[in-house]
């Protein structure tokens, strides 16, 4: 339907019929945005838009031209020796294709557009903006009329920085009211649970939610935390988006599109708000090898790093390994955010350490989590195997009773206790689901296993199929990172459990109750005072 304007250059609809059969498909475009309109196979925009062909039904019919040959559209062939093939030349045909090509990508480029844009109109975001070469000009170019879903406020929000106290919002898809639904402090960062925070984004850590509003939907729900609606994220650190936060300091009058609370364009919050856990925030109470930790890392620069030494033996590597402590990982880890692989093998290393301490030859043994990641699965399943295999095959050897393996799967932490010789796995899940969580890890712990016994390893037991059982443990109230349970489950085995056998009975007496953040804490105290008095000279 477009052409392209040899004077201007850009791509333009001529012709009142085609014009009006572009304002058609568009309009069908956007219903298709909305789940107004559903294409059928071939019925699609474009099709309705045609018109359906009465002698031919089910197909379109076409129109804009009278007895429109070959030669009418494309020339007349260039003259020669009937021998040779009349055709245009293979410039020709590629200038052809071009054009074709740039005509497709505008028009795809403005149903893109449109539909992102009412899909965000919807979640309160802004919109995008239109490019220069879509804009309305003196002939007949058609372009998107983005004047309604474009009503989205600019963020009031002046520098945000690290606690600083915050007004959280939430726009009303169908009336277009803004509501005031939140009170939080702002955590500045790059990651939250694993996912990079956009421009557009800012951390927030949610300590108030009226009741009224406990079920709303989050902006930016995280599933893989049970982080979805409003009442989940108090206590928690989301990303929230920045056209929708302001700061309390900030002019508290709503404007003429935002409401406080839900009765009154004056009214404060409710009187009767779900808030955060009545202990104070672990980043807002470090403990004094907490304290140390944060000097340090306030003499760091920006891209500094620490190489951390990892030996042959911790992991069952060949060779030794080291993995790098950066700058950013020290602050997530302040700010109680989720923990990442090196920090968990930080942990693993201080608590071999202690082990090594307290016995002559330690009970059990630990897979690195970077090799056992999802990421390193999904690519390299069969070096993995390999890997773990030679790790029950060592652990056996070693006298290892069995071996913890912390694993991250879809950015969720889960321990697993494995017994070589009692061909048996014991999951220890801080977010346990009622159907069993799906592990890409699973699948390889059971290849490993059988291929140990084929390898000739030891069986103690008569069992045909490993067993994979799940333990009862703590489970995560929303407000503590599941990387942490992991480390206070590795931290409870090992201290007081020698065989695999104890693991029900040590987790039997604790339950399902969540650990409170004074137990977390124990734990993170411990990961900084190993790291700033062994791990850096």
């Amino acid at each position: 339907m477009h052409i392209k304007d040899k004077k201007t250059g850009k791509y333009v609809v001529v012709g009142p019929k085609t014009k009006e059969v572009a304002e058609k498909c568009l309009e069908l475009r956007r219903k298709e945005a909305k789940g107004e309109f559903v294409p059928d196979r071939n019925k699609d925009a474009l099709f309705y838009a045609l018109g359906e062909k009465e002698d031919h039904p089910s197909r379109a019919r076409g129109f804009g031209g009278v007895n429109v040959t070959v030669k009418r559209a494309f020339g007349a062939a260039a003259k020669g020796s009937r021998s040779r093939k009349s055709e245009t030349s293979l410039e020709d045909r590629e200038d052809l294709k071009n054009e074709i090509r740039e005509g497709l990508r505008n028009e795809m480029q403005l149903a893109v557009r449109s539909s992102v844009a009412l899909v965000l109109q919807e979640m309160g975001l802004s919109t995008l903006k239109q490019p220069d070469d879509v804009a309305d000009t003196v002939g007949n170019q058609i372009r998107l009329d983005n004047a309604e879903v474009n009503n989205v406020q600019p963020s009031l929000t002046p520098e945000i920085k690290n606690d600083t106290s915050l007004r959280l919002l939430l726009k009303d898809p169908h009336g277009g009211v803004t509501y005031e639904v939140a009170r939080g402090k702002a955590f500045p960062g790059e990651l939250c649970h694993q996912d990079y925070v956009g421009s557009d984004q800012v951390r927030v850590k949610v300590s108030i939610v009226p009741q009224e509003f406990e079920t709303l939907p989050l902006p930016i729900p995280v599933s893989a935390y049970d982080l979805n609606t409003l009442k989940d994220a108090v206590g928690s650190i989301v990303m929230w988006p920045l056209a929708l936060v302001r700061v309390e300091n900030e002019d508290t009058r709503p404007s003429q599109h935002e409401v406080m609370g839900s009765n009154s364009h004056h009214s404060k919050l409710s009187t009767t708000p779900t808030k955060a856990p009545t202990e104070e925030p672990m980043v807002e109470s470090l403990s004094p090898d907490l304290q140390w930790l944060k000097t340090l890392f306030g003499t760091m620069v920006d891209g500094e790093t620490y190489n951390i030494y990892l030996d042959a033996d911790l992991f069952y590597y060949n060779t030794d390994e080291k993995t790098e402590v950066f700058k950013d990982d020290l602050s997530q880890f302040l700010e109680g955010c989720e923990p990442n692989i090196s920090i968990i093998q930080i942990f693993i290393r201080a608590l071999r350490d202690d082990l090594v301490k307290a016995v002559t030859q330690p009970r059990l043994g630990w897979l690195c989590p970077d090799a056992t990641s999802d990421a390193k699965l999904i690519k390299k399943a069969e070096i993995a195997i390999a890997y773990i295999t030679r790790a029950f095959l060592e652990s056996v050897k070693n006298g290892h009773e069995f071996i913890l393996a912390p694993i991250i799967d879809s950015k969720h932490w889960v321990l697993l206790a494995i017994s070589p010789q009692t061909y048996s796995i014991y999951e220890f899940d801080s977010a346990a689901l009622k159907e069993g969580r799906k592990l890409y890890m699973k699948m390889v712990v059971l290849s490993s296993l059988k291929r140990y016994k084929m390898s000739g390893g030891e069986i103690k037991v008569k069992r045909k199929e490993p067993l994979w059982k799940s333990i009862k443990c703590p489970q995560r109230n929303g407000s503590l990172e599941s990387g942490y349970f992991v480390m206070r489950f590795m931290y409870d085995i090992v201290k007081s459990c020698t065989t695999i056998t104890d693991l029900e009975k040590v987790f039997n007496s604790k339950g399902e109750e969540s650990y409170t953040n004074g137990e977390i804490n124990d734990v993170r105290d411990k990961w900084a005072m190993y790291f700033t008095s062994r791990c850096v000279n």
